[in-house]
């Protein structure tokens, strides 16, 4: 396996102990923050710009509609922080999905997005000024904005912590950022490390697949609630709001199965455990994605 990250990006230590080892990659918990992130892992073929792009195209009837009610939701709460709305800045603007809904609702929106096909994909439909750069060329941007929002993108970062510190530069006073990633203390993402440290093996692929590590952007860094509100905050924001939601749609899990078990015979089974498991998760309030609101203070 490759070694791609020994500094924790939150604290800067170099102390860690494992805490999840699969085929492909390796990850260890910061003896200093705890915070969890990949230092090593299986050398993965980049066969397009982003993984996603191939996978998300085939799927978009599962994705769109799903997504589209989460940014109108997030849009709502930034609304309630924001009533003058104005400028908002969206990273890893994937299709253009986030930017159509907060135009619609009335804000001046500008992309960021590193993957070609996607905005290719966008242009198709929508019309937005999209930067195409990795993440680092928000400080090329000249404009300053109201809100920014990064949905599903600051676990893919090697290092989140300097991002943050750039996006609050780019920030208006007071200004908000949203930010949505995979809960590490969700029911269902603490189930599967469970099983798979108990029984060493066993839910390889679920691991594999929870933190898409054939994906050469693949899930450096997993965020807890603790962890997330302590890197905002010594990144200089002050946490307004955390929320957390289903990562999945349940109305249409047959759909996302055939996208890791293609082909499965127990694909019947699976769809009943997660359906049972996200109602329990919403009971228990352990869903598997947080939602986090921020004040530039």
């Amino acid at each position: 396996m490759e070694l791609v990250q020994m500094r924790c990006s939150n604290c800067g230590s170099l102390e860690s102990t494992p805490f999840l080892n699969t085929k492909k990659f390796l990850a260890v918990r910061c003896k200093i923050c705890l915070l969890i992130y990949v230092t090593a892992r299986e050398l993965t073929d980049n066969k397009s710009d982003y993984f996603g792009d191939t996978m998300v195209l085939k799927n978009v009837e599962y994705y769109k509609g799903f997504r589209e009610q989460a940014f109108n939701r997030a849009l709502g709460i930034l609304e309630q922080l924001k009533p003058d709305k104005g400028k908002i800045l969206d990273i890893g603007s994937s299709f253009g999905w986030f930017l159509h809904a907060a135009n619609q609702r009335g804000w001046q929106v500008v992309g960021l997005e590193p993957s070609k096909t996607s905005i290719a994909e966008m242009k198709k439909a929508y019309n937005y000024t999209v930067v195409n750069a990795q993440v680092n060329g928000i400080k090329d941007i000249q404009h300053t904005f109201d809100a920014v929002t990064m949905w599903n993108v600051l676990e893919h970062l090697p290092d989140p912590s300097g991002v943050l510190k750039v996006v609050y530069e780019k920030l208006n006073s007071n200004g908000i950022l949203a930010i949505a990633v995979p809960n590490l203390n969700g029911l269902i993402t603490r189930i599967i490390i469970f099983v798979h440290k108990l029984t060493g093996s066993t839910f390889d692929k679920e691991a594999d697949s929870l933190y898409q590590s054939d994906n050469p952007f693949m899930h450096v860094y997993h965020f807890s609630e603790k962890t997330l509100r302590q890197m905002l905050e010594k990144s200089g924001f002050e946490i307004v709001k955390i929320m957390k939601q289903d990562i999945i749609d349940t109305g249409k899990i047959e759909t996302r199965l055939e996208l890791d078990h293609a082909d499965s015979r127990i694909n019947w089974l699976r769809a009943f455990a997660l359906r049972l498991l996200s109602k329990l998760s919403q009971i228990l309030g352990m869903q598997d994605e947080l939602v986090v609101y921020a004040r530039k203070v």
